[in-house]
């Protein structure tokens, strides 16, 4: 809107019209918090580009309610203000409609077949003394223990099914408030990547938004009760069912930077709510302290494609069938019988009872049963049922658990399964490097600590028992 400012000059009425503002400073030169010395300024900057990533991806969020719904009919909450809660609302569909999801067989097919490996990282030797053999098959231990104690494992499963259903799983690996390495689950819905930052798979930005209660912040943060104290209220969505809570939560903002060059000190680490900053520290690390699965990469982004996106298209086919074929059977597809109008039949005596018997004078009469389906649309479903599967590259038999009729020797049914397990060599591949990459993140968050503390020991499972290890910084 023009800018309208009267003035007077020599008894003359001047109007000055100013159609355009001062220029504004690119979000190149607003947004970069990581330099900002100030903490005041520095938690605005980054609260304003955190809204800002927000705000223009909001079709994540659309998407991943979606797709939460195609898998298991649940809606998905997220913390990024937008409301998806509408995605739980009742719909239309009756109760005792017939179903066929094809997307949840399957995505737990693949996480069942694939959680079976428990992949752990094995340091070895090479030429080595006596020491270095011992110290490798300490860290063997040790990495044995970190993993059996922060439940890898269970969590990997968990990050499978994440990637198989939104396209990325996701691992933050952090230090817990006992001194310990902690690992948890985090949804891809709480992360935020700049689209052009992650353009090539490895963005400089990352940002964390989750909610956190109140009384355990400020635990963690004693020296800022003040400030988490006037922090707002925050809840998972703005629809007013979200807010029928007894929770005090408020919302946590983590973001990262990472140094743009090994001698760079642009690496910042820092934590905020609404009202202030309660964290920060320089960041050296290379990586941000998070592991990601992609279920199927894409040529470019940093979010990767699941199976519900792949077989939406068909599963709202089958979904239709289904519904067709329903309604065929129960309008047209149930007994009737014909009685001629003006025969003595008595209505009564039509009824399932066994050896009714059924009175008439004049013409007898008929039951039949017209033909409701044709047999074109049952071939349609059952084509479209083994596309959704053979897409996936799982097999009706393999979600199903049989095994191809006539295949009963083992030398067969092991060639099947090396077969089956060729088309997710990938995938699997991407699994057991995901432990890799948390077994380094481990072992640099547990050398921290021994620095910090000056000991760290772990608990790893044993054939007859179970040991502690400790090492010393």
């Amino acid at each position: 809107m023009a800018k309208v400012t009267p003035s007077n000059r020599k008894g003359k009425d001047t109007v000055i019209v100013k159609t355009q503002y001062d220029k504004i400073r690119s979000p190149q030169q607003a947004y970069r918090w990581w330099n900002t010395r100030a903490s005041k300024d520095r938690y605005q900057q980054i609260l304003e580009t955190f809204s800002y990533i927000k705000q223009n991806q909001q079709y994540r969020f659309r998407q991943a309610g979606i797709y939460a719904r195609m898998y298991g009919n649940m809606p998905l909450f997220n913390i990024g203000g937008s409301t998806i809660s509408r995605f739980s609302a009742p719909n239309n569909l009756p109760i005792d409609r017939p179903t066929m999801n094809v997307i949840q067989s399957c995505i737990d097919t693949k996480v069942s077949r694939l959680s079976q490996d428990r992949p752990s990282p094995v340091f070895l030797t090479d030429n080595a003394d006596y020491k270095q053999r011992t110290l490798a098959k300490q860290m063997n231990s040790f990495i044995s223990g970190e993993l059996y104690q922060v439940k890898a494992y269970q969590l990997g499963e968990a990050v499978l099914r994440d990637a198989d259903i939104f396209g990325t799983g996701c691992l933050k690996i952090y230090k817990s408030v006992d001194n310990k390495v902690g690992v948890e689950r985090v949804l891809e819905t709480e992360l935020f990547v700049d689209v052009n930052d992650g353009l090539y798979g490895d963005p400089r930005q990352l940002y964390h938004a989750r909610l956190v209660d109140r009384g355990v912040l400020e635990e963690i943060f004693p020296e800022y009760r003040s400030e988490i104290a006037k922090a707002e209220n925050a809840y998972p969505d703005q629809s007013g069912d979200a807010q029928k809570t007894i929770a005090d939560q408020v919302m946590v903002v983590e973001a990262w930077h990472l140094p743009s060059s090994p001698e760079a000190d642009d690496g910042m680490h820092s934590i905020v709510c609404s009202a202030g900053e309660i964290f920060q520290e320089k960041y050296t690390k290379k990586k941000f302290p998070f592991v990601f699965l992609q279920s199927n990469p894409r040529p470019l982004g940093f979010w990767g494609q699941g199976v519900p996106e792949r077989l939406m298209g068909t599963q709202v086919e089958i979904n239709k069938l289904l519904m067709t074929i329903s309604q065929s059977i129960n309008l047209v597809g149930v007994p009737r019988v014909f009685v001629e109008d003006g025969s003595k039949v008595v209505k009564a005596h039509i009824n399932n009872q066994i050896g009714a018997i059924v009175t008439y004078r004049g013409t007898k009469p008929q039951y039949e049963v017209a033909p409701c389906v044709p047999v074109e649309i049952y071939a349609q479903l059952q084509r479209l049922i083994d596309y959704a599967y053979n897409q996936e590259g799982v097999g009706a038999l393999m979600a199903t658990g049989q095994k191809p009729a006539g295949l009963n020797s083992g030398e067969a049914q092991r060639t099947y399964e090396d077969i089956q397990s060729d088309r997710f060599a990938a995938l699997q591949k991407r699994y057991s490097n995901m432990y890799v990459d948390l077994s380094y993140q481990i072992i640099d968050h547990a050398i921290e600590i021994a620095e910090e503390t000056g000991k760290y020991q772990t608990v790893f499972p044993d054939r007859k028992s179970t040991r502690l290890n400790s090492s010393h910084g």
